[in-house]
């Protein structure tokens, strides 16, 4: 039994942007097509120090682009207060928050956390996604990373 499939391939080729098709199947023969792990291409980073916004990274806008991991850390003094620390984008037309941190007052401390996200987060073509310290005063310190990859549609 020989087994081709040139609409598969042709389409794998396309969102691999591989090039070529393979055609030197061999009969009565079992075997994966492709086996291929997206390449993590895009990477942020923000911090801030004071209240407001920052943009970590801006969505490709001609590709979509899936978030596989977030690392943020706050650090704050004794006199500090964040009430809240927030990192977040748009998904599907709306404002979606991926992580929130918070800090109370009168207590010296630091945080931090990773996620990997198994099921990477598809986010909205052009949008930044932003790293937000609300309400913050005091003497803190707040950072964001992020890794991502973008990927073309498949028609």
């Amino acid at each position: 039994m020989k087994h081709y499939n040139p609409t598969l391939s042709n389409t794998m080729n396309k969102r691999f942007a591989l090039k070529g098709e393979s055609t030197d199947l061999v009969e009565d023969s079992i075997y994966p097509i492709y086996a291929i792990n997206p390449i993590v291409d895009v990477f942020g980073m923000a911090t801030r120090s004071s209240s407001g916004t920052s943009g970590v990274f801006t969505a490709s806008s001609t590709k979509d682009t899936y978030i596989t991991q977030i690392s943020a850390s706050l650090s704050c003094d004794v006199n500090a207060n964040v009430t809240q620390f927030e990192v977040y984008s748009s998904i599907g037309g709306a404002n979606r928050s991926f992580l929130r941190l918070a800090h109370a007052l009168g207590a010296a401390g630091s945080q931090a956390v990773s996620i990997t996200f198994e099921n990477p987060i598809k986010l909205d073509r052009g949008q930044v996604v932003n790293f937000a310290l609300i309400s913050a005063v005091g003497v803190f310190f707040g950072a964001v990373t992020i890794t991502a990859y973008t990927m073309e549609t498949l028609a």
